[in-house]
């Protein structure tokens, strides 16, 4: 609960919809901020790059302007991960060309980019089928061993028998979702 708690309140302020758009408007400042900040400081990495020991006040703003470009990246990662989380949200123009406009585009949106989930026993008895064969098959249309099995409902006539290979690392970056 401390976690919902803590997730709500940093990306809606526990304020629904209106908490989304605040959100969005101070995230996009930041943004904007980061952006013209980098811009009109001209000499931010030769700054970074400089270090003036023992000289006073000046060395204490050498080495807070060290800390302030260090801390940039995060900056960015934390106002653009802020954006593209809840992007289908305040442009919902892509959802809405795909899946159609009003809760039942957005509830086929949820649909297609969701795990399918386990099926639903139908509770009608079924044998189970023998494996070795199905695995003999996988690995020649796979081109690899047989990693996993996985058999959801079975002895059910709604069994569903999945057989999983490795996945490549080049395979896994062309992915979206892992399901």
């Amino acid at each position: 609960m401390g976690g919902h708690h803590f997730v709500d309140f940093h990306y809606e302020l526990h304020a629904g919809k209106l908490g989304l758009w605040i959100v969005a408007i101070a995230t996009m400042a930041m943004l904007v901020a980061l952006m013209s900040g980098i811009i009109i400081h001209k000499r931010i990495f030769k700054d970074f790059f400089t270090f003036r020991p023992g000289k006073g006040q000046r060395s204490w703003l050498d080495g807070h302007n060290a800390v302030a470009v260090l801390t940039l990246p995060f900056q960015f990662m934390i106002a653009i991960t802020g954006i593209a989380f809840y992007a289908t949200s305040y442009l919902p123009a892509a959802v809405v060309a795909n899946f159609g406009a009003g809760s039942e585009g957005q509830n086929r949106y949820a649909a297609a980019i969701s795990d399918p989930g386990k099926p639903v026993s139908s509770g009608v008895r079924h044998a189970l089928p023998a494996l070795e064969p199905l695995a003999r098959r996988a690995e020649t249309l796979m081109a690899q061993e047989v990693r996993a099995v996985v058999i959801d409902n079975p002895g059910d006539a709604a069994m569903r028998i999945g057989i999983y290979g490795w996945n490549e690392d080049a395979e896994q970056q062309r992915r979206i979702s892992q399901t």
